[in-house]
């Protein structure tokens, strides 16, 4: 997905194209959602899930050299020097970025009995509400995806309490229809891309685009698709005081201050929380000087959640990806025999349904491979003109 940020919609004449690769102990993967960037020109995109990019060249550059950054969370930040080719692309040999080690906590110099960790965060709320009013008002150039996998069945293994929390997600305003299509439909998927304008809180879409939809979707799935970003605020996620994570769970938990690195010219410490028995941890990543979270993780043996906000040349507030992958619906292959035997001695699950189910987990079970029904839902968003 190339989104480009602001920097004109026109045609350009010239543009750098390229592929980057990420290490990956001996070797190397392909470096999906890397921004890139060229500080001189203005002109920024973030490379597509097998790495590629293609960064336009406004026609007011009259330059023939560029310097091109490439940087992605948690890995060193690389430039490349590009002599561009009048008229036509220039093509860059694969840029590889390295591994960002952390370096040793830094010091702060805090309040009698406040730990590091909690001093990071009492900068993070205490800027808080400057760093929401950076982004009241602000262009924004919108792709996103959901994709669902054998969410039927899961929907018939589930405990009493997950049924329960099904119903109510089903029974919600906006997105009612689409939680219902997904429980009784395999493999759902769609991809949208729009604009939006925002205004001191006021909320214009324009070109409103839905493609690559599994079967054609009854129009009140659609505009449950199409409500999606309503839903996603980063800034109020991390920053709203009545969130219920964010500040709310920094002050009910304790996290450590476990390293930092360099993103840019920016320090970055990372925090790390984890539950006792392991199963849930949350890792900020916090930018020292501008005081905001850049990176955000929170998971349950997998990644469940993770949202960045990237540097793409007008200020490191600038949220650009949010992709939720749950993973708390595995089963793992040992216990598909007890969930056959729950499914088919449960008096309320219709016949039909027990039927496919059993036929779904044998053939798993048989094939020694774990049950993992998912729903994704991946944002790329680019932001403009931003009222700094």
């Amino acid at each position: 997905m190339l989104i480009a940020t602001g920097t004109g919609a026109a045609a350009q004449s010239r543009q750098v194209s390229g592929r980057v690769l990420l290490k990956d102990g001996d070797g190397t993967v392909p470096g999906e959602s890397v921004t890139v960037y060229a500080r001189k020109s203005g002109a920024g995109t973030i490379t597509d899930n097998e790495g590629n990019f293609r960064l336009p060249v406004p026609d007011s550059f009259s330059g023939d050299k560029l310097s091109v950054e490439f940087s992605l969370i948690g890995y060193s930040t690389v430039t490349s020097d590009v002599s561009l080719e009048k008229g036509r692309e220039t093509r860059l040999d694969s840029i590889i970025l390295d591994v960002q080690p952390l370096m040793l906590a830094a010091a702060y110099k805090t309040e009698s009995g406040m730990s590091a960790a909690d001093f990071i965060l009492s900068q993070v709320w205490d800027r808080a509400d400057a760093n929401r009013e950076v982004m009241s008002s602000y262009n924004a150039d919108i792709r996103y995806s959901i994709r669902t996998h054998e969410i039927p069945v899961l929907a018939q293994v589930l405990s009493g309490f997950g049924r329960g929390a099904v119903k109510f997600a089903a029974g919600l305003t906006d997105y009612g229809p689409l939680v219902r299509y997904c429980l009784a439909h395999d493999d759902v998927s769609a991809t949208v891309t729009m604009g939006r304008v925002v205004g001191y809180g006021k909320v214009t879409d324009f070109n409103k685009n839905l493609s690559e939809t599994s079967a054609k979707l009854p129009e009140d799935v659609v505009n449950s698709i199409f409500a999606l970003p309503d839903g996603v605020d980063l800034f109020k996620m991390v920053y709203d005081r009545k969130a219920l994570w964010g500040e709310r769970f920094a002050e009910t938990h304790t996290f450590n201050l476990v390293g930092t690195y360099e993103y840019g010219d920016k320090l970055v410490d990372v925090l790390f929380w984890t539950d006792r028995n392991n199963v849930v941890s949350v890792t900020l990543h916090v930018v020292e000087e501008d005081w905001g979270i850049l990176r955000a993780e929170v998971g349950r043996e997998k990644e469940v959640v993770c949202f960045e906000c990237r540097d793409i040349g007008r200020g490191i507030y600038m949220p650009v990806s949010l992709t939720m992958k749950p993973s708390m619906s595995l089963i793992r292959n040992r216990e598909l025999p007890a969930v056959i035997k729950y499914i088919n001695e449960n008096q309320y699950v219709p016949k039909g349904i027990k039927r496919r189910s059993e036929a779904v987990l044998t053939e798993r079970y048989r094939k020694g491979e774990d049950f993992n029904p998912y729903i994704t839902l991946g944002f790329n968003i680019s932001y403009a003109n931003i009222r700094m």
